[in-house]
């Protein structure tokens, strides 16, 4: 948002992204494009590439528009929930990308993966309420003052 005289708002107001972030998406990259190639119908990798996806993307956006990380139950439910369904858009393209007649990843599959966002969602809401927790307690015990 501007006003008049074309300043931006401070909460609105894209910041550059810290270079280990940078690094880290392009490392994400690679490791999907790795993923990508070989045959297998292992869960496990799209898995964890899928809740990698949904992080590095709460990162940039968190980065991007400086938000606070107090509310960290509901940045985990995102990024839980989000994992479910970044594991269910790379078996969707890998199936689409190989076009087998029989496909590495089954449609059913795919929905039993979507299926697990809500408990995925609620997992990373206690890991980030257990942050939430953990982060005044390990501040002070560094030297660092806890936040308000």
């Amino acid at each position: 948002m501007s006003d008049a005289g074309g300043t931006a708002d401070a909460a609105a107001t894209p910041n550059k992204r810290p270079r280990r972030l940078v690094l880290l998406t392009l490392a994400y990259g690679v490791g999907v494009f790795l993923w990508l190639t070989p045959e297998s119908d292992s869960i496990a990798p799209v898995a964890a590439l899928g809740l990698a996806g949904a992080a590095i993307t709460a990162a940039h956006v968190a980065a991007t528009y400086r938000l606070r990380w107090l509310v960290l139950p509901v940045w985990g439910a995102l990024i839980g929930a989000g994992g479910a369904f970044g594991a269910a858009g790379l078996m969707f393209l890998k199936t689409a990308l190989h076009a087998h007649p029989y496909p590495d990843f089954s449609p059913l599959l795919m929905l039993a993966m979507i299926e697990r966002a809500p408990a995925w969602g609620v997992a990373g809401a206690l890991a980030g309420l257990g942050l939430a927790v953990l982060l005044p307690i390990l501040r002070t015990r560094s030297g660092h003052p806890a936040p308000p």
